[in-house]
C-alpha cells in the first residue's frame, strides 16, 4: 500500500508538472503569436501609407497650389476655395493637434476674403467688347473753315465844303463804295485738311483697336500707368477723328472715361504661413511616427 500510495503521487505530481507545462507553453505560443502580429501590423505602417498619411499629404498639396495661383495667376477666388479645401481635409482628421495649423488657415482665408478683388475677366472683355464697336462708328469729315469776307471800308471825305472839286470827289468815293461791294478780301488762316481716303480711314480704326489691345495687355500684367495712358489715348482718338455726336459714340466715351478710374493692381496677399505650419507639424508627426516604429522593433 505504502508504495501504491508514492507511485500514486509521482503520477499526480507528474501530471501537475505536465499541466504547468502545457500552460507554459500556451502563454508563450500566445505571447509570440501577439508579437508576431504586431511586428507585422508595424511592418505594414511602415510600408503602406495610412489614411492620415494621405490626407495630410493632400492637404499639403492643396496649399502649395493656392500659393502658387495667386502668386502666378493672381487669382484670389482660386487660392481661397483651394484653401477651404485643405481646411475641410484637416477638420475630418479630428485631431487636436490640428487646430493650430487651422487657426492659421482661417486667419489666411479672412486676409483673402477681405482683399480687393480686380474683375480681370471683366475688364478684359469690356475692352474686347470697345474694340468690337470701333469698325461700325462713323469718322468725322474734315471741314473746310469758315471763309470770313471782309468789305473794305471807304472813309467818306470829311470836308463837305463846296469847292470846285467836290463833285469829283463825291463821284470817286461813289464809284469806291460800288466796287466794295464787289471786291471782298479774304483771309484763310487754318489749313486746308484733305478728304481721308479708305486705306486712311482704315489706319485710323486699326490704330484705336490697337491702343485698346494695349490696355488688355497693361491689365493682364498690372501696369496701370500703361493702362490709363492707353485709355487716355483711345480717348483722344476718338475726339479726333469720329464723331461723338451720336449715342453709340458718346457711350463708349463714357465707358473707357469709368475704366480709367479702375485700378488695375491686385493686391498682394500672403498665405505662405499656413503652408507652413501644416509642414512644421507634418514633420514633427513623421518623427514621432518614426521613433515609435523603431520603438516597436527594438521591443
Amino acid at each position: 500500500r505504502a508504495d501504491v500510495e508514492r507511485l500514486r503521487q509521482s503520477l499526480t505530481e507528474e501530471r501537475r508538472l505536465r499541466s504547468d507545462l502545457a500552460a507554459g507553453s500556451s502563454q508563450a505560443d500566445q505571447e509570440l503569436t501577439l508579437r508576431m502580429n504586431r511586428q507585422a501590423s508595424r511592418l505594414e505602417e511602415i510600408s503602406t501609407p495610412s489614411r492620415k498619411d494621405w490626407k495630410l499629404a493632400e492637404a499639403e498639396y492643396l496649399l502649395r497650389l493656392g500659393n502658387q495661383r495667386l502668386l502666378t495667376e493672381r487669382d484670389s477666388d482660386g487660392a481661397l476655395a483651394l484653401l477651404q479645401s485643405a481646411d475641410s481635409i484637416l477638420r475630418d482628421l479630428d485631431e487636436v493637434e490640428l487646430l493650430p495649423v487651422r487657426e492659421v488657415l482661417a486667419k489666411n482665408i479672412v486676409a483673402l476674403k477681405s482683399a480687393p478683388v480686380v474683375d480681370t475677366d471683366g475688364l478684359y472683355l469690356e475692352l474686347k467688347a470697345i474694340a468690337g464697336e470701333v469698325g461700325d462708328l462713323p469718322i468725322l469729315a474734315p471741314q473746310m473753315p469758315e471763309l470770313t469776307g471782309q468789305v473794305v471800308p471807304v472813309e467818306a471825305a470829311t470836308d463837305q465844303a463846296d469847292t470846285w472839286y467836290a463833285p469829283l470827289v463825291r463821284v470817286f468815293h461813289s464809284t469806291l463804295n460800288q466796287l466794295g461791294q464787289i471786291v471782298r478780301v479774304t483771309h484763310r488762316d487754318e489749313v486746308v485738311e484733305p478728304i481721308l481716303s479708305p486705306q486712311q480711314e482704315q489706319l485710323i480704326r486699326l490704330r484705336l483697336v490697337t491702343v485698346l489691345e494695349l490696355a488688355q495687355l497693361a491689365m493682364l500684367r498690372e501696369q496701370q500707368v500703361v493702362y490709363d495712358e492707353s485709355l487716355a489715348l483711345a480717348q483722344q482718338l476718338l475726339a479726333d477723328y469720329f464723331k461723338l455726336n451720336e449715342a453709340r459714340s458718346m457711350a463708349l466715351v463714357e465707358q473707357l472715361s469709368e475704366l480709367q478710374q479702375r485700378s488695375v493692381v491686385q493686391p498682394r496677399t500672403d498665405i505662405s504661413a499656413g503652408l507652413n505650419a501644416l509642414r512644421d507639424y507634418i514633420d514633427s508627426w513623421r518623427q514621432r511616427h518614426d521613433l515609435d516604429s523603431r520603438g516597436g522593433q527594438q521591443r
